[in-house]
């Protein structure tokens, strides 16, 4: 099996809102970014811890001018990692953890470029 960054198993599925969810952050991604400070193509990777922290369930966004792509699995040098827990990432994208406050409190962790970690912060920023 995978490992994650941390170096446990990568769990075959994961919840299936969480490939629907970047699939969506991917698209806003894509049409925000361009010309925005963020170099295209840019690679975010997403290591989302399951329950317990066992298992992580690792995707990466792929960006390209006007268009974004999701994918299973560890790509070796992304611009951004993205790391949490399944259920933060998830609560977050519905808008019942605040970003700022993932951020402050550990449980989100931004590792890379600085420009596109603002934009994705923006894009999941609930006001």
């Amino acid at each position: 099996p995978e490992t994650s960054p941390s170096g446990s198993r990568t769990a075959p599925e994961g919840p299936p809102e969480i490939p629907t969810a970047l699939r969506a952050i991917g698209s806003q991604l894509s049409q925000h970014c361009d010309g925005d400070g963020v170099n295209l193509p840019a690679v975010i990777q997403f290591s989302l811890a399951g329950d317990g922290g066992g298992f992580y369930w690792d995707h990466f966004i792929a960006i390209r001018q006007g268009e974004a792509t999701v994918h299973k699995g560890l790509y070796p040098s992304p611009q951004l990692k993205v790391r949490l827990t399944q259920d933060e990432f998830l609560r977050i994208v519905a808008g019942d953890l605040g970003v700022q406050d993932a951020l402050r409190e550990g449980q989100l962790v931004l590792e890379g470029n600085r420009e596109l970690a603002t934009k994705l912060i923006s894009l999941l920023s609930v006001e």
